[in-house]
């Protein structure tokens, strides 16, 4: 990478409020910063693990949503939508990463907390016992790097999930998945009831969140931003008992 865009990536990352012992849950979409450089992956994880330390934890999602019940699944495959995002299949490969437990919503990390993402059922993927609710409890950090809500802020679906919103409902799905040995499982997904709605989580975001809770920096097509998981979950719980449909627009 040129240095100017080095300064700039360090820059945009302290702008976003990353300090030493944080603990982030990291969505990314680096096209969205315009560098065409292919050790822009590698730089930006050396950055970040450098300013949190090893006394803090990254995260980072590892979701399936191929619900073909005729594939055996394994916690430890990169199924084929993970493969498009270049950050996430560079970090997948970090040394003592654990992995989260869930088929659907599975989450990867390295750090101080990231050995709490094995305390999830294979079965869930909100709830109680769901990564989501680990992520609130220790007070995580969600950054949306060059990504947008829409894209990353899978954590409003638990917040829907606690609200019960009338567009969705728990369904259950047959899955065969591998733990040891062959098992088949019976997995509880909060989904949409039909196609009427579709997620607004960008306008949530823009217009909801006051700048003091809300970090935003722009790059070269798009912008980043940075919220505590505790705000995110207070501010749009409080919002949703106002308007069950807050985080959705109409199709």
């Amino acid at each position: 990478m040129k240095f100017l865009q080095k300064k700039f990536i360090i820059n945009h990352l302290k702008k976003l409020g990353l300090k030493k012992k944080d603990n982030i849950l990291l969505y990314a979409n680096l096209t969205t910063f315009g560098f065409k450089s292919k050790t822009f992956p590698k730089f930006l994880i050396q950055q970040i693990k450098k300013i949190v330390t090893q006394k803090g934890t990254i995260i980072m999602p590892l979701y399936n949503f191929n619900l073909n019940e005729k594939i055996k699944y394994s916690k430890y495959n990169i199924y084929k939508k993970i493969n498009k995002n270049l950050l996430y299949n560079f970090f997948f490969y970090e040394k003592n990463k654990k992995i989260s437990n869930s088929i659907i919503h599975r989450h990867f990390g390295i750090g101080y907390l990231s050995k709490y993402l094995t305390y999830d059922k294979h079965n869930e993927s909100f709830g109680y016992n769901s990564n989501f609710n680990f992520f609130l409890k220790k007070k995580f950090k969600l950054i949306l790097l060059g990504c947008s809500p829409n894209e990353g802020a899978t954590y409003l679906h638990q917040v829907e999930n606690l609200a019960k919103v009338p567009y969705r409902k728990m369904i259950i799905l047959r899955k065969k998945i591998f733990i040891r040995k062959n098992i088949a499982i019976n997995y509880k997904y909060y989904a949409r009831k039909n196609n009427n709605y579709v997620e607004n989580f960008d306008s949530f975001f823009e217009n909801y969140i006051s700048r003091k809770k809300l970090k935003i920096q722009k790059n070269k097509y798009y912008k980043s931003f940075s919220i505590t998981i505790n705000d995110l979950h207070k501010l749009s719980l409080q919002l949703l008992k106002k308007d069950k449909y807050a985080l959705v627009k109409k199709v």
